[in-house]
């Protein structure tokens, strides 16, 4: 069983696990089905993101970028 860490992701990891895909906060927001606001409040540090959700990025993201 694979286990999702507990520990939400820091803003700097998001932003880093988004550009290793050379997504926009746009795409990676789709990618997760939430709004580019919220995304871009997980970057800037105002929210924190759900650890699943990180969990979720990392494993589907690399299907929609690195195509540009």
């Amino acid at each position: 069983m694979l286990k999702i860490s507990p520990i939400p992701p820091t803003p700097t990891e998001i932003r880093a696990a988004r550009k290793a895909v050379r997504l926009t906060q746009a795409e990676a927001a789709e990618v997760v089905s939430v709004s580019q606001a919220t995304w871009k409040k997980w970057e800037a540090g105002v929210h924190r993101m759900p650890p699943a959700s990180f969990h979720a990025f990392q494993m589907t993201a690399w299907k929609f970028g690195g195509h540009k």
